[in-house]
């Protein structure tokens, strides 16, 4: 059978819409064989290769999907067994797997998205162009949104940076955020725009954004009607990739850069070409001196010249003449046209790239090379050793030679940045003068750093009793604070190369992968663990690594848990319990057992969830794992709490703590502390919840568990409510605020919006209040979070009766009680506390 592609040529990169309009094209093919049949054949075709009969089963609405327009992911392995199924050989099938793999891993690439704010100042010396008071003239007419076009290394980012620094500068915005939109990058595959949209919410401050797009959009909306800001939109692709981020807010600015002249409805567009001569010479001026410059100014001009004005070019030469203070610029310009001659393109920042090469030391210039194997442009300070193969101190003296000739810049604080112009040079020079296997071994060193960096931040979160790194892996001798700032640097680019569909960090995806779970949690970046869950369990499952594809699925099937995929989510871990129990693969069972447990506690079985979590707890204690022991004992605490069993629930934190405090481990203990400081205000004991709150905040501000902090200040600003010292615990909700909206933590969000609206009530702050219950119940509905639904309503109700309004009340407060009555009978107890009132 011939493998067909419908969109475009065989030699083109498929996207899963290709994937499915082919497979529709086969079927078409083969006679259009129902769902159902082709699902059958897949079924006997794993019967006959000896598959346990557990692994058999397939859906016909799973095959279905396969052929469906619009999928987000799609499994590759499935669309081969469905090509066979189809009439197709082992060898086409298996092109189809390759090719289907590759999709699934672009568009997982292109869901990684990067934002920084504020947008940072421009690198080189200000030299404003005639370009700069153009874009300052069209908005000061109006124009909300500037398009600056151009060729690449004309200076188009250095543009808007600039522009951006005489707005906030002025006055005329609050700050600014710059999107990276990766339009035209060598390897990875532009940005999509929901993941932009992403990573600029998250920019802005607000944490986690909304898994729904339009949600999202909203959300980013608002905080720019807020707070207007100058938005950098750099390196776009196209008009689609732009268009969901550009919005009506106000008097906020849009700044989008390309090397693409794009047609944006209401746009100005500002195209830039190569500096005047002028200019050339006083950037080569502002950078090398202004009295060399003076002195020789004919060679200043000629070397300009040479460079073809690209500011790029222009800058880079002129870091080269400040580094080499001696020569006079005569003799730079009669290197630059020796090597200009050299070259087999005529292109000036190529030109001006290898007489900067030349002036290297031979180790800078090993460096440089090296560098430019890894498919990434930003590099942590210490990931950068690791690369080169030395030690920090080693490579500081090249990494200094490259910083003075301008071929590495600060991307932000410990991160270095290679534009991708010199780093393509330099890949083109190390196919030239290294071994491939030196650059693979610069890539396996750099998969290696990361690897060891990820699990001793997992050694630290578990306070040494979580699972076992992979035997023979060194790791850093870092405390906690170094180890957990150098992830939180890294983690981007940790999950873009995990994106990709090939290289040497995906083999050891299925050990990065348990690795960086936890810390994936505690961010609250469930989707994007989802997409390295999944990568790591396919990678696993062709490695035939039995115990890898354990562990890689039951983190699969926590994810789907914390994504509110219940029931897929249940059936990995299902799965995959009783196989780790025969492994003997100890935490990850009880892992897999808890995940159930939750499971059970969000679809209304709430005795069933309580009996789980003690057997975690029991479990955790045979094998010696304190920590885990408190984690479930706290988690049999919160599910007696809301059966109506107060006595057990506080009987269980208590032992929580114990069982932390066994374990040295601060965070669990805090976590238990702010769990008891809710009970206790259902229990109607405020003294009480204050100072168990104010006990669990201390010691997470000891660890920087900021989740746990937010929950402590909300938990101990109800109880400053409570105890008639409102101001002050609306002050402490409104600092919950502030983490919730950074971590994205959504109960969070909601809880401190009810603890504030209630402060506010009892200051006859009627309006005020009222706000804050609606917003709290606007958040509770889309989460899913039934009991701060309640809780809102209630407030709503107390709000209009405070305020005169008796039918309004009524109505409140008859859909709270129609929430409460609605809801599983073992989670009515619960829930009726809060009609009591919305404490």
């Amino acid at each position: 059978m011939t493998v067909r592609r419908p969109a475009s040529d065989e030699g083109a990169a498929w996207t899963l819409d290709d994937v499915a309009a082919g497979l529709r094209e086969l079927r078409a093919a083969a006679g259009s064989p129902s769902y159902a049949r082709v699902a059958e054949r897949i079924v006997d075709a794993r019967r006959d290769r000896g598959l346990p009969e557990a692994e058999c089963h397939v859906g016909r609405v799973t095959v279905y999907d396969c052929f469906r327009a619009g999928r987000r992911r799609i499994d590759a392995d499935l669309v081969a067994e469905i090509v066979r199924a189809l009439g197709a050989d082992g060898a086409t099938a298996g092109h189809w797997r390759e090719r289907s793999s590759a999709a699934q891993h672009r568009r997982d690439a292109g869901m990684v998205g990067t934002a920084v704010a504020p947008v940072p100042a421009p690198e080189e010396p200000a030299v404003d162009r005639a370009e700069l008071a153009a874009v300052l003239a069209a908005l000061d007419a109006g124009t909300r949104t500037v398009v600056v076009d151009g060729l690449a290394g004309s200076g188009k980012t250095h543009l808007a940076r600039r522009v951006a620094q005489v707005l906030v500068s002025s006055g005329r915005v609050a700050g600014g955020i710059l999107v990276d939109l990766r339009g035209f990058h060598d390897d990875l595959p532009p940005v999509m725009a929901e993941a932009a949209l992403t990573a600029a919410v998250r920019a802005l401050g607000a944490g986690a954004a909304p898994t729904a797009q339009r949600v999202r959009r909203q959300q980013y909306a608002g905080l720019l009607r807020e707070r207007p800001q100058v938005v950098v939109l750099d390196d776009a692709a196209d008009e689609e990739q732009v268009r969901p981020l550009l919005v009506g807010a106000g008097p906020t600015v849009h700044l989008v850069t390309s090397r693409r002249a794009l047609r944006i409805e209401g746009a100005t567009a500002v195209t830039l070409g190569s500096f005047r001569p002028e200019e050339s010479v006083r950037l080569l001026g502002a950078i090398a001196g202004s009295e060399r410059v003076a002195a020789e100014p004919e060679a200043a001009t000629t070397l300009a010249a040479a460079t073809g004005h690209l500011p790029l070019a222009v800058s880079l030469v002129a870091t080269r003449v400040a580094a080499r203070t001696t020569w006079p610029l005569s003799d730079f310009v009669t290197v630059a046209d020796a090597r200009r001659r050299g070259l087999r393109i005529d292109d000036a920042v190529a030109a001006t790239l290898a007489a900067t090469y030349a002036a290297l030391s031979p180790a800078a210039q090993r460096l440089l090379r090296l560098l430019s194997a890894p498919p990434v442009e930003q590099l942590d300070d210490t990931a950068v050793a690791a690369v080169a193969g030395t030690s920090g101190p080693d490579a500081e003296p090249a990494l200094a030679e490259l910083w003075r000739h301008h071929l590495l810049q600060r991307a932000a604080p410990y991160r270095l940045r290679i534009h991708p112009l010199v780093r393509t040079f330099a890949l083109d020079r190390s196919h030239d003068e290294d071994r491939p296997r030196e650059r693979d071994d610069a890539q396996h060193r750099l998969a290696h750093h990361l690897l060891a960096l990820a699990w001793a931040d997992h050694v630290h979160l578990r306070a040494g009793s979580g699972r076992p790194p992979p035997p023979g892996l060194d790791l850093p001798d870092l405390d906690a604070d170094e180890v957990r700032r150098r992830i939180d640097r890294e983690a981007d680019t940790l999950l873009l190369l995990a994106g990709l569909a090939d290289g040497p960090l995906t083999l050891v995806l299925p050990d990065l992968a348990p690795a960086l779970a936890a810390r994936l949690d505690l961010w609250g970046r469930y989707a994007d663990g989802r997409v390295l869950h999944e990568r790591a369990w396919a990678v696993a499952r062709a490695a035939r690594r039995p115990d890898a594809v354990l562990r890689t699925r039951l983190d699969l099937g926590r994810t789907l848990v914390r994504l509110g995929e219940l029931d897929a989510g249940g059936d990995h871990l299902g799965a995959v319990h009783p196989a780790l129990e025969e492994a003997g693969l100890a935490v990850e069972a009880r892992e897999a057992l808890g995940g159930l447990a939750i499971v059970a506690a969000q679809q209304g079985r709430p005795a069933e969830a309580a009996a789980l979590f003690r057997r975690c707890a029991a479990l955790a204690a045979e094998t010696g794992d304190p920590v885990g022991e408190a984690l479930s004992l706290d988690n049999v605490a919160i599910v007696e709490h809301r059966l109506g069993n107060f006595g057990e629930a506080l009987r269980h934190h208590q032992l929580a703590q114990q069982a932390a405090i066994r374990a040295g481990a601060v965070a669990p203990r805090a976590l238990s502390l702010v769990n008891t400081a809710t009970l206790q205000l259902t229990l109607g004991d405020p003294e009480a919840a204050l100072a168990a709150a104010d006990e669990g905040i201390r010691l997470a501000e000891t660890v920087g568990h900021d989740p746990v902090r937010g929950y402590g200040l909300t938990a101990g600003g109800r109880a400053l409510v409570a105890l008639g010292r409102p101001a002050d615990g609306i002050a402490r909700h409104d600092l919950a605020l502030e983490i919730a909206r950074r971590s994205g933590d959504r109960l969070l969000e909601a809880s401190a919006l009810c603890g504030r609206a209630v402060g506010r009530l009892v200051r006859d702050e009627h309006a005020a209040a009222g706000d804050d219950f609606a917003r709290a119940e606007e958040i509770a509905v889309a989460a899913g979070l039934l009991p701060e639904q309640v809780r809102a309503r209630r407030g709503l109700a107390d709000t209009a009766a405070a305020a005169g309004d008796d039918a309004a009340a009524a109505d409140h407060l008859d859909t709270a009680r129609a929430l409460v009555e609605a809801a599983p009978e073992a989670e009515r107890v619960y829930l009726r506390a809060w009609l009591e009132g919305p404490g």
